[in-house]
């Protein structure tokens, strides 16, 4: 079991007062939780959010690995997460498969729609990732009632546990088109509800993760910068694969003007292995992959035509500030409770909280080695110091430390 165990901040029933009290499983919207839809603004974290991030509990793990297109392509997936029929695999019904014959049927009953939409996802793969010291039976738990839960009542999915590596992992594969006729929804605000509702599942079963945006967490480097753009690409972008609908074959796109809705596409011919180029528009084309160099490449050049210096780096200080301010203003709202506890344990384990919001909000790192907010931070801070001075006496813990 992780020694992550979540411990509530009880103060008078209250789980984040003065924030967002959480999000249960019985009142999750189909589409997009509460706090999911702070990830374009600002965070609305409780007081128990913001002190797991201060505390640096591991995050609540959910990626995207790949979409699959066709069966062939699906029948892949599945044999990569049973391990060519090794590993049991369980399907949404509780249906535990195992073996090359029982997956193969599985196959074929999802494949018999695939292919009946254009440059159509078959299936999703996604991986459900936790922390080193978990037990492994809680983490299949959590993963098999988070799957049941997130997408049971209208995608069908199968799904296996890796112990192969240092973190403990669990691969599912999602067929694409629902019950109802509908794609699964995998844009950046999904991503966002599916790492909530996996931390508040592991919740139930004792496990403290964190689902916390990055940009809460302070930005220190290009790479968080980078978060502050798009970070979905364009698949119509130079190198990528594309096939040409009239012939067939697959070539690299070489120049993609996106305006004109013109691509260069180089071919190799397979008889003479000369090379050459001949120009489509998108309509007459489908991507097949996008090689990963080609995204890195696409998003350098798309950050030196925005201007990133001055509206990224803006963007960034002014979240990071607001952020550091209300990692200090969670801590005050703990610090004002203070006057009204008489347990003496109660006491100290506030203290102890206040404590590490406070030394959040003044050490969390910030754009270009800067810490916007910091100064109303520390006033925030200072008026702290008076509710804990007051409250000690009471709990008799005049030797604690209280230094931000």
């Amino acid at each position: 079991m992780s020694r992550h165990i979540d411990e509530e901040l009880e103060l008078g029933g209250a789980r984040g007062k003065g924030g967002d009290p959480g999000t249960s499983s019985s009142a999750r919207s189909p589409r997009l939780s509460a706090e999911a839809s702070d990830e374009r603004g600002y965070w609305q974290g409780s007081i128990s959010d913001r002190l797991k991030v201060a505390r640096g509990v591991p995050q609540a793990v959910v990626k995207i690995t790949s979409h699959s297109y066709g069966k062939g392509a699906v029948k892949r997936r599945l044999d990569y997460i049973s391990r060519e029929g090794e590993i049991m695999i369980e399907t949404e019904t509780g249906e535990r498969l195992l073996g090359g014959d029982e997956t193969k049927e599985l196959l074929n009953e999802w494949a018999e729609d695939f292919g009946h939409r254009k440059n159509g996802r078959d299936a999703t793969c996604i991986v459900l990732s936790f922390p080193q010291e978990v037990d492994h039976g809680v983490a299949y738990s959590i993963a098999q009632e988070f799957l049941a839960e997130q997408y049971g009542d209208n995608y069908r999915y199968g799904f296996a546990a890796h112990d192969d590596t240092d973190h403990y992992h669990v691969h599912a594969v999602i067929k694409t088109i629902g019950l109802d006729g509908r794609s699964l929804p995998t844009y950046k605000a999904d991503l966002r509800e599916w790492r909530i509702n996996m931390a508040e599942k592991a919740r139930e079963h004792g496990l403290a993760l964190d689902a916390s945006p990055r940009f809460a967490r302070g930005v220190s480097n290009e790479a968080d910068l980078s978060f502050f753009q798009t970070e979905r690409i364009d698949p119509w972008i130079k190198g990528a694969h594309v096939k040409a609908l009239d012939r067939g074959n697959i070539g690299i796109v070489v120049e993609a003007d996106k305006d004109l809705n013109r691509y260069s596409v180089q071919f190799v011919n397979p008889n003479t292995e000369s090379a050459y180029t001949k120009v489509f528009t998108s309509e007459e084309l489908s991507v097949v992959r996008v090689p990963r160099e080609a995204i890195r490449r696409a998003r350098e050049e798309g950050r030196a035509k925005s201007a990133m210096p001055e509206t990224v780096l803006k963007q960034a200080k002014d979240r990071n500030g607001s952020e550091r301010v209300k990692y200090a203003q969670a801590a005050l709202r703990v610090a004002k409770e203070l006057p009204k506890l008489k347990d003496p344990h109660v006491i100290d384990k506030s203290i102890d909280a206040i404590r590490d919001l406070a030394r959040y909000a003044k050490n969390m790192d910030g754009p270009q080695h800067e810490k916007p907010g910091a100064q109303k931070a520390q006033e925030v801070i200072d008026v702290i110091r008076d509710y804990i001075k007051s409250s000690m006496e009471k709990a008799k813990s005049s030797e604690r430390d209280i230094d931000f």
